[in-house]
Formats: structure tokens, C-alpha cells, sequence
């Protein structure tokens, strides 16, 4: 079974990406995550290219930590792959330079205001919706 969800994060918000996959895969919404979802002795590059192009959705985590070169290159990937992308975001910032401009398209879940359970709720509820339409 392919992923429905890719988790899209900088190292320094794993902790946000590990509670939304828990909250997610509760619900059956499948997701892939890094590195729990790369089989041993693989290529990353490899396994997270896949993995973008075989999820309907790609869950950018922005934060002030998000403008890394690897998040870049993953965002950019969902977006020439044509995969609809939702950022949820954990602190009160506005994404800058590339990062902004890969976004401006992109649905926003704001989730910096807890409880942060409200907003997983939301980001499910999000998902299922455009899984439906899709």
C-alpha cells in the first residue's frame, strides 16, 4: 500500500512529526516518515523520491527551523510531482525567500496556538476532504 501522507520536516521539529503521524496513522491515514519509513542499507535520496511520488499528499511542518536545503529539495519535489501540499504550521512566522515562494499555493493550518490536538484534528479532517475530491 502506497503512502497517503509524506511528513516533510526539519530535523529540529521531529518531535511535531513523530505526534502528527501517530495522530494520523490512528485514524488509518497512512504515512511515510524519515527515517522510521527507509528500509535499512537503501539510498535516502532514492527512498524520500519515491516516497513523494507515491503519496497523494505532501505535510510541509514550518517552523522557524523549515528553510533547510533537504526540506527545500522535498517541497520542491511534491510540487513537480503535482502532489497537493498543506503546511502546518507550529510557530507564528512566516516562511521566507524559496520557502515562501514554494508555499504561496499551498492550504495552511495554522497550529501554533495550543492545544496542539485541535489542529491535528483539523489537518485529518483537511485530508480526508481533498482525499475525498481527489
Amino acid at each position: 500500500m502506497p503512502p497517503e501522507i509524506y511528513i516533510c520536516y526539519s530535523n529540529k521539529d521531529k518531535p511535531y512529526a513523530e505526534e502528527i503521524v501517530t495522530y494520523l496513522e490512528k485514524r488509518d491515514i497512512h504515512c511515510w516518515i524519515a527515517p522510521r519509513d527507509i528500509p535499512s542499507g537503501s539510498s535516502w535520496a532514492t527512498a524520500i523520491a519515491s516516497a513523494i511520488e507515491n503519496s497523494k499528499f505532501l505535510i510541509v511542518i514550518v517552523s522557524a527551523n523549515s528553510e533547510t536545503p533537504q526540506l527545500m529539495r522535498e517541497v520542491q519535489s511534491a510540487i513537480s510531482s503535482k502532489r497537493t501540499i498543506i503546511s502546518f504550521r507550529i510557530e507564528d512566522i512566516a516562511p521566507s525567500g524559496a520557502l515562501r515562494y514554494f508555499l504561496n499555493d499551498a492550504q495552511w493550518i495554522d497550529a501554533f496556538i495550543p492545544p496542539l490536538q485541535q489542529h491535528l484534528l483539523k489537518l485529518s479532517e483537511v485530508i480526508l476532504r481533498y482525499s475525498e475530491s481527489c
